[in-house]
């Protein structure tokens, strides 16, 4: 089950945010699982995001970054290092509905992991990035009308 909090703030072009996400183990969890419905394990994330978006132009420019905590997955015997992570979105708006641009996410294991079941575990430095294209488009609103 996961929980969040979020504090939002807008002034004209420019949005401002902060977050908390946190995440408690529920139903059921087997690692010999390919796929399961919840982490197995307590985590925590929390973070903060900025928007620019200039309805007249069509300029968006979005990133949020945050910090990654967890405990002890009880089932692996693993627990995660500290993560950093940042996710980022430049677009433009071509109409109402539609907007081509670039999103991107950079991550970076900031400290260890403890896996004692595990010696071959990486301990620190994991790291990712990519970047890719984006092509997004929404529905139109429902337009209404009397009868």
């Amino acid at each position: 089950m996961y929980y969040q909090g979020t504090l939002k703030w807008n002034q004209g072009v420019n949005n401002e945010m902060v977050y908390f996400l946190g995440n408690i183990p529920s139903g059921t969890y087997d690692p010999s699982r390919l796929a399961n419905l919840n982490l197995g394990f307590v985590a925590w994330d929390a973070g903060a995001g900025y928007t620019y978006f200039d309805q007249k132009t069509g300029h968006e420019f979005s990133a949020v970054g945050g910090f990654t905590y967890s405990l002890m997955n009880p089932f692996l015997q693993y627990q995660n290092g500290i993560d950093f992570h940042v996710d980022w979105a430049a677009s433009q708006f071509v109409s109402k509905n539609v907007q081509i641009g670039l999103v991107g996410y950079v991550y970076q294991r900031v400290t260890g992991t403890a896996a004692p079941a595990r010696s071959s575990a990486p301990s620190w430095g994991a790291r990712s990035a990519s970047a890719r294209r984006l092509v997004s488009s929404s529905p139109s609103p429902r337009s209404t009308r009397a009868i």
